[in-house]
């Protein structure tokens, strides 16, 4: 589960960026709050993780925060949405 929020107005192709993000976290544990920010070069966004308290004990995470941080960006980034090309992760 996911939800994403805009700082300002959001892309006039929201809808697709949403489309790609239901992709990325399809094959995640756990709920994720995505924060889209305007930057001078394009896009940045910040990744919050709530844990699921119904993952059954013993179970590992296969995706840290980092790796779907970066898997987030990279598909974003293939599909040509503008990120800010400078983004870390926040």
């Amino acid at each position: 589960m996911f939800m994403v929020r805009w700082d300002g107005e959001p892309p006039a192709d929201k809808q697709e960026w949403i489309e790609i993000l239901k992709d990325v976290f399809a094959s995640t544990y756990g709920s994720y709050r995505v924060r889209f920010s305007p930057g001078p070069q394009g896009w940045k966004f910040a990744l919050e993780f709530r844990e699921d308290l119904g993952m059954p004990e013993g179970e590992i995470l296969a995706n840290s925060a980092e790796s779907v941080r970066f898997n987030v960006y990279q598909a974003l980034a293939e599909r040509g949405k503008p990120l800010d090309a400078n983004w870390r992760g926040e």
